[in-house]
């Protein structure tokens, strides 16, 4: 759901080139500001937000009967609407953009940036939230803790910068911030409660070995150790659970906003003729739940993850995970070509992949690849992560896309082949869930289980590579981009439009014909392919700039085609991210295939991470 205040200014950018007349007139439409947040905010579709449809029927034309818990849905829904309106921001605040939004800033007080915020605001939307709430809904506080709390955070983030972040906080606060004291203490509690709950955890976890990073038994230094980290987390718990008892009564004894804003004038009359220094304004509940994302989270070690069996194990193709140690020398005829596939986990400092296995790689992408000496083909896939193990759905694709001996002509013709290899695939997945996932899941609660989406998603690429003849096929936002020795950029998708849900082939649903598109290029034609997840994807599609595109692609191609580990530069474009010119926090896939010629060009030119440009 994309908010009509970006869709109207995105649609006049289509119909203008130059931006700025665009920016113009969509100004022209909504001239103040208050009007441009009324307007935008009576568009929101409320209902969408926050009762969200079944995940897995938004794609699927037959409604199942099972729907997803509503919590699940709730949080899903958030993390799209951040992705579209982080895509969107990327377009809205181009080069070509930044003086005009300035300008109207200084001169108008009108910033789009503050407006997207505004509307997304807690005491905005909460009234909208408990009338829309059913008896599935957690109450809003609950959901504003655990969800929203984080969901407005990054938004003001992303959307709230420089001048902006300043031009907000004075329409919001007026320059200060104004408590609800009640909120407060409420927030007193419900933070107590959770450290009480999360204290609580860890000393079971601590005690019970639930998930083992290896069979090996303990020593019993070790699990001294662990007994005495439980014994302190049990009395950490102890004491949460008192605060939070205490907090509690402080609720009751709390006063009405109004009756606490007059104390001080009732204090004055009392003829004090003492100078009493202004108190501190209190902080909200917003800027509670801002300190907080802020601190230091303890990483989860290696033991809190569970090990899955590897699926696929083909012998001949090379299998792409997180902690893969690439080999040298990947040459093909008069090509050379790199791959790599690492997960936002590892890239992000969260899990050290240092002596990770693929049984506990939380990598959601997955790509293989077989390079015999008369065919190079790839086959990758960037599975949703929010659906049910979709690094293991995609891994069955790939198995039984071999064994049946798939290629693109049986994809062209859309042959009883294909439904055949959905059809497999399906049955190994479900079997695999019922006697693999599920078992190795029994520890955890069961409220948990039970909101689990069941359905899996993933996206897909196959590569065919001849010496006469490259075929390329695609399904979902990731993308393939294809230099020719004349200049010309082809790529697929045809259209790249991030705002919306991909396509991809489902556990429910196979695809549509109309969902796949293809690509044949003369393989002598060709100076370098690169094929990528979304979030590199994101980085170069620039449909209007063509130009800014290539600059894109040979950012990237310089730095991804040479071989070897190139988790470094992996992990500072994520670091980075869309609005300082890196990629969008995701896990990351990408396969290269450049001429020898083009490779030893990259490989002698000077370059660093800031050369491109979005």
């Amino acid at each position: 759901m994309l908010k009509k205040i970006l869709n109207e200014f995105l649609t006049e950018m289509m119909m203008y080139p130059n931006h700025r007349l665009a920016a113009k007139n969509y100004y022209k439409k909504h001239p103040t500001q208050d009007k441009l947040v009324s307007s935008a905010f009576e568009d929101v579709d409320f209902n969408n937000l926050f009762n969200p449809a079944p995940y897995e029927n938004e794609d699927n034309q037959n409604p199942s009967e099972e729907r997803d818990p509503i919590i699940v849905r709730l949080e899903l829904k958030l993390d799209i609407e951040l992705r579209k309106l982080t895509s969107a921001l990327q377009k809205i605040n181009s080069e070509k953009l930044k003086d005009f939004h300035s300008e109207k800033l200084a001169k108008d007080n009108w910033s789009l940036f503050s407006a997207m915020v505004e509307i997304y605001r807690p005491e905005s939307v909460k009234e909208k939230y408990n009338e829309i709430m059913t008896i599935e809904h957690p109450d809003w506080d609950s959901y504003f803790e655990d969800y929203y709390s984080d969901f407005i955070i990054k938004l003001e983030s992303k959307f709230l910068l420089n001048e902006h972040k300043a031009f907000y906080e004075n329409r919001v606060h007026g320059g200060r911030q104004v408590p609800d004291p009640i909120l407060m203490e409420k927030a007193k509690v419900s933070g107590a409660k959770k450290e009480a709950k999360k204290a609580v955890k860890e000393a079971n976890e601590a005690v019970t070995d639930v998930a083992p990073a290896t069979p090996t038994t303990k020593r019993p230094k070790e699990a001294a150790k662990e007994a005495k980290k439980a014994k302190k987390a049990a009395k950490e718990a102890k004491k949460a659970k008192k605060a939070a008892k205490e907090a509690k009564k402080a609720v009751t004894g709390v006063e009405p906003a109004t009756a606490i804003a007059e104390q001080p004038k009732k204090e004055a009359k009392k003829g004090s003729d003492a100078i009493q220094p202004e108190p501190k304004p209190k902080k909200t509940l917003l800027e509670q739940a801002q300190e907080k994302a802020k601190e230091k989270k303890p990483k989860k070690t290696q033991a809190a993850d569970i090990s899955y069996p590897v699926i696929f194990d083909r012998k001949g193709w090379k299998t792409f995970w997180s902690n893969l140690k690439l080999e040298e020398n990947s040459n093909w005829g008069q090509f050379f070509w790199n791959c790599n596939s690492i997960g936002k986990a590892y890239l992000m400092n969260n899990k050290n992949k240092d002596k990770l296995t693929r049984e506990y790689d939380v990598n959601q992408d997955f790509c293989v690849l077989d390079d015999d000496e008369e065919t190079l083909r790839v086959l990758m896939f960037d599975g949703v992560s929010q659906s049910r193990a979709p690094r293991q759905w995609a891994e069955y694709l790939a198995q039984v896309y071999i064994e049946k001996k798939m290629n693109l002509i049986k994809l062209k013709n859309h042959s009883e082949d294909v439904n055949e290899w959905h059809k497999e695939s399906n049955l190994r997945w479900n079997k695999w869930i019922e006697e693999e996932y599920i078992t190795r899941r029994t520890h955890l609660p069961s409220w948990r289980i039970k909101n689990e989406v069941n359905s899996s998603f993933t996206t897909f690429i196959s590569i065919e590579i001849t010496p006469n003849k490259i075929e390329i096929a695609n399904i979902g936002d990731s993308a393939v981009f294809c230099k020719l020795k004349s200049g010309k950029l082809n790529y697929l998708p045809n259209t790249y439009n991030h705002l919306f849900r991909p396509k991809s082939i489902s556990t429910e649903k196979l695809y549509d014909k109309e969902d796949i598109e293809f690509l044949s290029i003369e393989t002598d034609q060709i100076e370098s392919l690169l094929a990528c997840t979304d979030s590199i994807a994101d980085y170069i599609f620039d449909i209007e700039d063509e130009g800014k595109m290539k600059k894109n692609l040979e950012h990237c191609l310089e730095k991804l085609s040479l071989n070897g580990d190139k988790f470094d530069f992996m992990a500072e474009m994520i670091k980075k991210g869309p609005t300082n010119g890196g990629w969008l926090e995701d896990d990351i896939t990408f396969f290269s295939f450049v001429t020898n010629e083009k490779l030893q060009i990259s490989d002698n030119s000077p370059s660093s991470l800031g050369t491109g440009d979005k």
